[in-house]
């Protein structure tokens, strides 16, 4: 089973999804949250605060459109 609901329908991620990789022997922790938009309801509110606080927690940020 997979651990997220994947859609092409903006809004579909809420939670922020984490996993850890080692590049070059370097733990790495890499994290995939809600976009970036203005939310259409209070739960996509909460899922895009949440991305706001992994992204001043992160040191690098890798942004895809």
């Amino acid at each position: 089973m997979s651990r997220a609901i994947v859609t092409d329908i903006a809004g579909t991620t809420r939670d922020s999804i984490s996993e850890s990789i080692s590049l070059g022997g370097i733990p790495i922790w890499i994290t995939d949250t809600a976009g970036l938009r203005l939310a259409n309801d209070k739960i996509e509110e909460i899922g895009i605060e949440r991305t706001h606080q992994a992204m001043a927690d992160s040191d690098l940020l890798v942004m895809c459109d």
